[in-house]
């Protein structure tokens, strides 16, 4: 029955690819290049004393990225143009698609930053973002949108794991804040 909602949900989302170029060019670029997007945003908030902040994204990101790598291990899922199903947009190698690890990427460094106070305008900004870029890799054909839910659930359980030691963290992050000051002041 899962299975059945997520293929009508996949080619519900996928049956607007061709009709116009237009918004095809528009999924296709927030399929492919949102995460570079997303690491610039990165570099500029390190450089806007966002440091703390910017950090505890990077260790969302990857235990994220490590759960999702430990659940390819039991659960291996197609991907959409491998099954045969739906429109194509963009060239991608034939391996798991579940959970989507472009989508966690995304996601996990949204909600890093919504966490923090001091980061949430940016937060909700890149949450929305990350939502549109999920939705556009199975508009492309890419990724079925349970590969995109559960790449939600993987980035809520990794910023849950990584808040609940921030108290761990914020040595690692003074150390690593600290490095950084030290080697911006012998560059000048």
């Amino acid at each position: 029955m899962l299975e059945h909602l997520n293929m009508n949900l996949f080619l519900f989302i996928n049956s607007f690819a061709k009709i116009s170029e237009f918004l095809d060019n528009i999924m296709i670029t927030f399929a492919e290049y949102l995460p570079y997007l997303f690491l610039i945003i990165m570099v500029y908030t390190w450089f806007t004393n966002k440091k703390n902040e910017t950090l505890y994204a990077g260790y969302t990101v990857i235990l994220g990225l490590l759960i999702n790598q430990v659940i390819g291990w039991f659960i291996y899922h197609n991907r959409p143009f491998v099954d045969g199903f739906g429109v194509t947009l963009v060239i991608h190698k034939v391996e798991n698609s579940f959970p989507s690890d472009h989508t966690t990427f995304l996601i996990s460094i949204a909600l890093a930053f919504l966490i923090f106070k001091s980061s949430r305008k940016i937060g909700y900004l890149l949450f929305i973002l990350a939502i549109i870029g999920g939705i556009s890799r199975v508009y492309c054909g890419v990724h079925y949108p349970f590969d995109i839910i559960g790449s939600l659930v993987v980035s809520i359980m990794a910023i849950s794991l990584i808040y609940t030691t921030k108290d761990d963290f914020n040595n690692i992050n003074l150390f690593l804040i600290n490095t950084f000051r030290r080697i911006e002041f012998w560059k000048n």
